[in-house]
């Protein structure tokens, strides 16, 4: 799947990185969603990758302090746009710069109030980036292992990156790992890395996960700050609804209704820090034109012209299109527009210890009453039922708009531990509205005995979100083939 790199890029330190995860009881941020057991087991083998090339790894902070130093002079220069490359390109350094930022803010090099006010900015940016922004990784691995060069990959990247099944890395023989990546954003690095290491990504219940061989996300595709979007399919049906008088056997058939369906299929995927809640309004078409010059855009009034659905740590999106009437060409020449994200910013963590004693116990989150009904075990399979609603002190937009807002996160976000305090398998989900209520069920793959983990589960664990923020992300693709 080949990838479109974006001119800057920035790096990440392994100490920076676990610098700034968040100590237990703060304010969730991604960087908690990574599982307690897996990440155990990376750190172990993070060590084993920097061992693999320890003198790259030492060199990273004081290069990335020699960048920023150098910077500063293009910050205080006459020209605007040299001074906004000077700061772009602190930003790029990403989190290992904030603590020289911070330390040159306290220093006579920051009395010039033009220096001062865009190293400001540069802070502002970075910890933005660090919330709804890209990851950006730089691996230099030598003679490593597929386990190893993954951990260090999501240790910058301030999420797990999983294999699926949980043993993979243990199963048959892997080719050791020669990377060199500098300043790449996460889905770059995946790329490359998953090419070197011989796995490709998947979707499953819970998330992306690697797997072996190629995958299940080919087409072209492109990354867009902390999205990566793939073209998958593009799609044209015509269908003829026949139909006759009332009364009459018409010969031939009346023609009751007929339809031509024509669009675009794309998966979006946000990184694994993220935690997206909902797309909005579908896609947002800039261009849509074939090689002969029609226009294949439909109307903007025009009802149902996209749709969006995400699960699995991917997100669905069907860009509706026109089918030329004649003259059709035979190339999407220019298909660009927009998507809107949902992205947490700020969530509250819900810890429940011994879960299968649960009974109708509820939290209130963000103006939204969360009832946990019931936990059940049979044999390998365990069930939760959970509902949503507004508080009752909550306003009705209000409150309608906080449970739409858990709905995805209920899904995607609540992770039940086993009781080696690794996250269970999810086996999807069934839901129904009841009036302004959401029942779901969610189930889960227990271990079976015998297995790591194996016995009741632990805790129930869900960030649920109390803030969030829309993120625009664009895309272009071109020369893409007309059925």
């Amino acid at each position: 799947m080949p990838v479109t790199k974006p001119a800057a890029v920035l790096v990440l330190s392994l100490a920076s990185c676990l610098a700034a995860l968040a100590p237990h009881g703060a304010a969730a941020t991604p960087a908690q969603d990574a599982p307690p057991g897996p990440a155990a087991a990376d750190a172990k083998a993070g060590e084993a990758a920097k061992a693999a090339d320890p003198a790259a790894n030492d060199a990273g902070d004081e290069e990335i302090e020699s960048e920023v130093r150098a910077s500063l002079a293009g910050l205080a220069g006459d020209d605007s746009k040299q001074r906004q490359r000077a700061e772009d390109a602190i930003v790029e350094l990403g989190e290992p710069a904030r603590a020289v930022v911070q330390r040159l803010l306290a220093t006579p090099a920051a009395d010039d109030l033009e220096v001062r006010t865009r190293l400001e900015s540069a802070v502002a940016r970075i910890d933005a980036n660090r919330l709804t922004g890209p990851s950006f990784v730089t691996l230099r691995l030598k003679d490593a292992t597929p386990a190893e060069a993954f951990s260090e990959l999501s240790k910058q990247a301030f999420a797990a990156v999983r294999p699926l099944p949980d043993d993979l890395w243990q199963q048959g023989n892997w080719p050791a790992v020669t990377l060199d990546l500098r300043r790449q954003p996460f889905w770059v690095a995946v790329q490359e890395l998953s090419a070197a290491a011989g796995v490709g990504l998947q979707p499953s219940n819970d998330g992306l996960r690697l797997v072996r061989g190629p995958g299940q996300l080919g087409g072209p595709s492109v990354v867009r700050g902390a999205f990566l979007v793939v073209a998958t399919q593009v799609n044209r049906s015509q269908t003829i609804m026949l139909g006759n008088n009332p009364g009459q056997a018409a010969r031939p058939p009346l023609v009751r209704a007929w339809s031509n369906e024509f669009g675009v299929h794309l998966l979006v995927l946000p990184e694994p820090k993220l935690s997206v809640i909902r797309v909005n309004s579908g896609v947002r078409l800039e261009q849509a034109v074939d090689d002969k010059g029609n226009d294949l855009a439909l109307p903007a009034n025009a009802r149902g012209n996209s749709y969006a659905s995400g699960m699995g740590g991917a997100w669905s999106i069907y860009a509706r299109l026109n089918y030329p009437a004649e003259n059709a060409g035979a190339r999407i020449a220019r298909l660009a527009g927009t998507a809107t994200f949902v992205v947490q910013t700020k969530s509250e963590k819900i810890e429940i210890p011994a879960p299968l004693t649960l009974r109708d116990a509820f939290r209130v989150v963000g103006g939204s009453r969360v009832t946990f009904h019931s936990m059940s075990r049979a044999n390998d399979r365990i069930e939760l039922k959970v509902s949503l609603a507004p508080d009752g002190n909550a306003a009705g937009a209000d409150g309608a708009r906080g449970v739409s807002s858990l709905f995805q996160s209920v899904q995607s976000r609540l992770r039940v531990l086993d009781a080696a305090g690794r996250p269970l398998d999810r086996r999807g989900f069934s839901s129904e509205g009841t009036g302004r209520e959401m029942r779901f069920t969610l189930h889960f793959a227990a271990p079976p005995a015998g297995a790591p983990g194996a016995g009741d589960p632990s805790q129930l664990v869900w960030d649920v979100p109390t803030e969030w923020k829309d993120v625009d992300v664009p895309f272009e693709f071109k020369d893409l083939p007309m059925p």
